[in-house]
């Protein structure tokens, strides 16, 4: 029986695991932490992070540790304002290494 169990949660983590993280999942982050300097009426630094093709620019798609915005984020030195918390951190780094998939909205 104890096998059984640990087979399922190895089945079940496996799955979730393999879910690709796309830009809806995402955009509320960005949305709530950076376009007030970051927006389409401020672009502090120049950067433009209002919508997923301007969000482009900064990423390497499938490569979080190439992607100017990861690394910003990693450093701790982006968002200036309100600070990302691990899980916010680890699901946009997520979002890069998958892809950075676009999702419905753009």
């Amino acid at each position: 029986m104890k096998h059984l169990l640990l087979l399922s949660f190895v089945f079940s983590f496996s799955a979730v695991a393999q879910t690709k993280t796309t830009f809806d999942q995402v955009a509320p982050i960005f949305e709530a932490k950076c376009l007030s300097c970051h927006g389409n009426q401020n672009k502090a630094g120049g950067v433009d992070l209002s919508g997923y093709n301007e969000l482009l620019d900064y990423v390497v798609p499938g490569i979080a540790g190439q992607s100017d915005l990861w690394i910003q984020i990693a450093s701790g030195s982006m968002p200036m304002g309100q600070k990302m918390t691990a899980e916010e951190k680890l699901l946009i780094k997520k979002w890069i290494v998958d892809g950075a998939l676009p999702g419905a909205r753009k």
